[in-house]
């Protein structure tokens, strides 16, 4: 059993993650560290190493922008 602390991802298909993926492609600078941040807050509990895990975005930079 997972403890309530336990950071979980949101159930997201491969097709979602695929598209988020592309959309972070697509934009620059600190429009995609916000974007990143975003979803990484919505998806994976603010967790950038999880995010990292699922999306392949280097967590230094979700890092920077959960700070920004």
């Amino acid at each position: 059993m997972l403890s309530a602390s336990a950071p979980t991802v949101a159930p997201l298909s491969t097709s979602q993650i695929e598209d988020l993926r592309l959309a972070s492609s697509k934009m620059l600078g600190p429009e995609r560290r916000s974007f990143q941040a975003t979803m990484t807050l919505k998806y994976c509990r603010g967790n950038p190493r999880q995010a990292e895990r699922v999306f392949g975005w280097n967590r230094d930079t979700i890092e920077l922008g959960l700070n920004e």
